[in-house]
């Protein structure tokens, strides 16, 4: 498995494993596979819901900086991006907002994804060598 560097990158991988938790849960179950937490800790998914929703506007606003784009296509997957994080209860069950999730919304992140580590001439970091970093 590799590690995204760029936010655009981070932010998909995290939108699609949230997409792969099933419908039948509750939107804290979900959240806490998706975040590695007990999905009883609530301040913990709020804690990590609010960096999810920084991490989505770190990527907006990296977007919106770039002047050699169609704005209108890159920032399309936002829509759906933040109709979940607006409306997002915990207690409410988990379909409607994984039905958000759909192909061309995260299909759109790595576009977004792509472009930024180009910019950056960031690469993936395979997690093997995180975890070989962790123990010098």
């Amino acid at each position: 498995m590799e590690v995204k560097t760029d936010p655009a990158g981070r932010l998909h991988d995290l939108l699609e494993s949230a997409r792969k938790q099933p419908e039948s849960k509750k939107a804290r179950e979900a959240l806490g596979v998706i975040f590695d937490v007990e999905s009883k800790d609530t301040e913990s998914l709020l804690r990590l819901l609010a960096d999810l929703i920084m991490l989505s506007q770190q990527t907006k606003s990296r977007i919106k900086s770039l002047d050699d784009i169609s704005h209108d296509i890159y920032l399309k997957p936002f829509d759906n991006i933040e109709r979940i994080l607006s409306t997002l209860n915990l207690d409410a069950s988990w379909k409607p907002y994984r039905d958000l999730l759909n192909e061309p919304t995260l299909y759109g992140l790595k576009f977004c994804s792509d472009k930024l580590s180009r910019i950056d001439r960031i690469e993936t970091i395979k997690k093997s060598e995180i975890e070989a970093m962790k123990w010098l």
